[in-house]
């Protein structure tokens, strides 16, 4: 992991929204998305509860 993971986790956190955290970031959500996919796979454990909407539990 490296400095801009930590930031992405920390706002997507702070949001409780993928989309609210892609915004305040300026990434899209969909790359947001692919990350916290893959930081998942890599860890092998979910890093969030995300409901049927994609926000943050």
């Amino acid at each position: 992991m490296n400095l801009r993971d930590f930031k992405y986790l920390v706002e997507i956190a702070k949001h409780g929204s993928i989309t609210k955290a892609a915004n305040a970031l300026f990434v899209s959500q969909p790359a947001l998305s692919k990350f916290l996919s893959k930081l998942e796979e890599d860890i092998g454990n979910p890093s969030f509860l995300l409901n049927t909407n994609r926000s943050v539990q």
